[in-house]
């Protein structure tokens, strides 16, 4: 399985939002999960379909920032 990561979403240009914004459209049903990595920071993934090909989205959000 590929993987996309979009890395901190704190650092995230407007031409990165508007890319996951194209892959929320294309995730697959239930594929969403989340974990918390350390103090105030967790880690989101979803999964698409990719040039028929699963692929899983990966990002992060620092809220202590």
């Amino acid at each position: 399985m590929k993987t996309i990561n979009l890395g901190y979403t704190n650092g995230w240009s407007n031409e990165d939002r508007e890319f996951y914004n194209k892959l929320q459209k294309l995730k697959i049903e239930n594929s969403s999960s989340s974990r918390n990595i350390g103090n105030c920071l967790n880690e989101y993934s979803f999964e698409t379909i990719q040039e028929n090909e699963i692929v899983k989205v990966i990002y992060k959000i620092d809220s202590g920032d």
